[in-house]
């Protein structure tokens, strides 16, 4: 995660002038994602099992631990909107002409759901394709705009 901010940098360095850059992670902000997910004490996902990820006790170290799938396909960070806002921030895509949202959930319990050009970036964890969340959004879709 602490590397985010370089990889943003990166994409900001080789994309063309009017050039388009689309986002798209699960948005743990989401209520389908937050029902499966496992929490800390003080609120903070853990792990999502439905990509492979378990947490369990270990009395050795006294500690809740978290163990990911080997293959690579469990999640292991948790985006919302305020994190990405927060990435963005610290990385030169605040410096794109055009930052857009299309969709994300709130930790307030608004949410933003827009139709999109999906021609050429299409986006198949959204509405209509997706409707786990019968209509609202699973993830966060942003456009960056050079």
């Amino acid at each position: 995660m602490s590397d985010l901010p370089k990889v943003f940098d990166e994409i900001f360095r080789i994309l063309k002038s009017g050039g388009v850059y689309r986002l798209s992670v699960p948005d743990y902000n989401s209520i389908v994602l937050q029902k499966r997910s496992i929490y800390d004490f003080e609120g903070r996902v853990l792990a999502d099992p439905l990509t492979g990820s378990s947490v369990f006790y270990d009395p050795k170290s006294e500690k809740t631990l978290v163990k990911h799938r080997s293959d690579g396909n469990s999640h292991l960070w948790f985006p919302t909107k305020n994190l990405i806002d927060e990435l963005i921030q610290s990385s030169e895509l605040r410096f794109c002409a055009s930052i857009y949202y299309h969709h994300y959930s709130s930790s307030e319990g608004f949410f933003l759901v827009q139709n999109f050009p999906d021609l050429y970036m299409p986006v198949f964890r959204s509405p209509p394709n997706d409707m786990r969340a019968n209509g609202l959004p699973v993830s966060i879709i942003v456009d960056f705009t050079k």
